[in-house]
């Protein structure tokens, strides 16, 4: 499947990152981390690394995003199997993976997946059913850092934080 064009944008600016030239699209050499770029750093460091090591194609720009969706994917089942059983935590795995256009946001350079893994994982961290002992504050800590992530990723990241501090 081809990368459309704001997924490419923010997989241009992991290449060039990996290649050494800076955070910047690769038609644009005049500025870091153009306004057009949607996705942030979270994102594109994960790509640039995966362009480092494994080089530029087709299937090395998909996977960040699918890195992400299993990320995503295991902490939702994780989640959700601590709370009722395995079976529903298929069951969730599998809706995710059935919500429409779920391949091309999940996929093709698009934030929203790596967005939401870090927000579901920052939830899922502070949603685990425990007593509060002194674990708890570093716990806080860790969903704060990964809600931090979220937002930093993308700006729907928001919703998130604002529903970690529900669940506090």
């Amino acid at each position: 499947q081809n990368i459309l064009f704001d997924g490419a944008m923010n997989l241009e600016v992991s290449r060039s990152l990996a290649e050494g030239t800076g955070p910047r699209r690769l038609y644009d050499f005049n500025e870091y981390f153009a306004h057009g770029v949607q996705t942030k750093e979270p994102y594109i460091l994960v790509g640039a690394l995966v362009f480092k090591l494994l080089g530029v194609g087709v299937i090395q720009a998909q996977l960040p995003n699918l890195l992400f969706l299993v990320a995503m994917c295991a902490t939702a089942f994780l989640v959700t199997r601590r709370l009722f059983d395995a079976g529903a935590g298929m069951a969730v795995v599998l809706v995710l993976l059935a919500t429409p256009m779920m391949t091309q946001y999940g996929l093709n350079g698009y934030g929203e997946v790596p967005s939401f893994a870090f927000g579901l994982a920052a939830i899922g961290l502070l949603a685990w059913p425990a007593p509060i002992t002194e674990h708890f504050l570093i716990k806080c800590l860790v969903a704060g850092v990964l809600a931090g992530l979220a937002l930093t990723t993308k700006t729907v990241g928001a919703i998130q934080v604002g529903a970690n501090g529900l669940t506090l």
